[in-house]
């Protein structure tokens, strides 16, 4: 049997289905640019908010543990996001609270985590939820399916801030978070050389592969600047750019990122959206 003849540089990949995040599908064509919103307190988290609009950013991240690391309540945290959202208008909001297992602010059990995440979601206070799929499995797969039910899509993430695991190792994580039911399955590594960068670039490209949801990876620090910059090329839909404060090291100032993005990748393309429940084959 003739295999069918591929034209020279088009991609035979599994088409992706998108993901729609409010108004914004994360999947095929240029990867969309997410910009951290970090203030520890309700006035710098305002200023920020109102940075985004105009600045090319395609979502917007709020690192809910930073203010809950200043002490705040749950109840302050929901209305604080509803405020936030009406500040970014058509920007979507996906809300993150990142704790110290995986190099975060807020100082939560897995429980206490489960409960504050349950709450973002009966009061659907963001567009999206980031939730740490593979600290505890059991935790992070009851906060996923309590979030599908009310709709919200998720980001589930992994942050290895040691190392760069080996490529089939995070190959398999990734495919574990889409298992566990992360629409958007994210890494994030630290490299020590540029062959920790080449193999998230492979693992990218091998889940990529593999997975008919979209995914986010990215090599951490200005040794892994290059995987911000051109992931998508790899199948990373997504990178993240700061307004002014990085949330994470690597962070490029979001108006070049877009500005070279735009210039790689070109608008992003059509494909039937999805909006929940990665599929991994």
């Amino acid at each position: 049997m003739s295999t069918p003849r591929r034209e020279p540089g088009s991609d035979a990949r599994p088409a992706i289905h998108p993901v729609r995040i409010g108004p914004v599908a994360l999947g095929p064509g240029r990867p969309r640019v997410i910009v951290p919103l970090t203030g520890a307190d309700p006035d710098s988290l305002r200023e920020q908010a109102g940075a985004v609009p105009g600045s090319g950013a395609d979502l917007a991240e709020w690192r809910a543990d930073h203010l809950l690391a200043g002490g705040a309540e749950a109840a302050e945290l929901l209305l604080l996001a509803a405020e936030l959202r009406v500040q970014l208008g058509s920007c979507p909001l996906l809300l993150t609270v990142r704790t110290r297992r995986e190099n975060g602010a807020a100082d939560l059990g897995a429980q206490e985590y489960a409960e504050l995440l349950g709450a973002v979601i009966a009061a659907r206070a963001a567009d999206a939820l980031d939730v740490e799929m593979l600290a505890d499995e059991a935790v992070s797969a009851g906060i996923v399916h309590r979030a599908h039910e009310a709709g919200i899509p998720v980001v589930g993430s992994h942050h290895d801030f040691d190392g760069t695991p080996p490529q089939a190792e995070m190959t398999a994580r990734l495919v574990r978070m889409a298992r566990l039911g992360a629409d958007v399955p994210k890494l994030a590594v630290m490299p020590r050389d540029v062959q920790d960068v080449l193999a998230l670039m492979a693992a990218t490209a091998e889940a990529r592969s593999l997975l008919r949801g979209p995914l986010i990876t990215m090599s951490m620090g200005e040794l892994g600047a290059i995987t911000r910059l051109g992931g998508g090329i790899f199948g990373s839909c997504a990178t993240f750019g700061a307004l002014r404060e990085a949330s994470a090291p690597g962070q490029l100032p979001v108006r070049e990122l877009r500005a070279a993005l735009d210039l790689l990748g070109g608008a992003s393309g059509p494909g039937p959206v999805r909006h929940r429940g990665a599929d991994a084959r």
